[in-house]
């Protein structure tokens, strides 16, 4: 019995510990944006078609590439049971339709890319070790 109350104790505790991670970018009009991670997989982008509309695209119908990559700042925490790295960094990315999801940039018309300069932050944080 005291077992069970020890481990019924302890669950709560155990999950709040849980390992995230994610990336946030934006491009300096905040017209495209997007996100990726645990929780979200998405590009929102605006585009005119006699009114401005946002779009939302899910990233694994899409090729990116991350190009010209500069970090900006960089920092690790650990501390006896948790890290956590942040990283901001900014670069070029360029979005494409897969080859499975041609359609799927169509409202931008014959290009169907989206190729602009964006600033991101990139979150990790997990359990960890105790530093020695």
């Amino acid at each position: 019995m005291k077992n069970l109350i020890a481990i019924l104790f302890l669950l709560p505790f155990h999950s709040a510990f849980a390992s995230y991670f994610a990336t946030h970018c934006t491009n300096a009009y905040q017209s495209i944006s997007y996100e990726s991670g645990q929780i979200k997989n998405e590009l929102s982008f605006k585009y005119y078609d006699g009114e401005e509309k946002t779009a939302k695209v899910s990233l694994f119908k899409l090729d990116m590439i991350f190009s010209d990559k500069v970090i900006l700042k960089e920092e690790k925490i650990h501390q006896c049971g948790f890290f956590q790295l942040t990283t901001v960094y900014a670069g070029k990315v360029t979005f494409t339709p897969k080859s499975d999801y041609p359609d799927v940039l169509d409202m931008l018309g014959n290009d169907k890319k989206i190729s602009t300069e964006v600033i991101c932050q990139y979150v990790i944080n997990s359990r960890a070790p105790c530093p020695e």
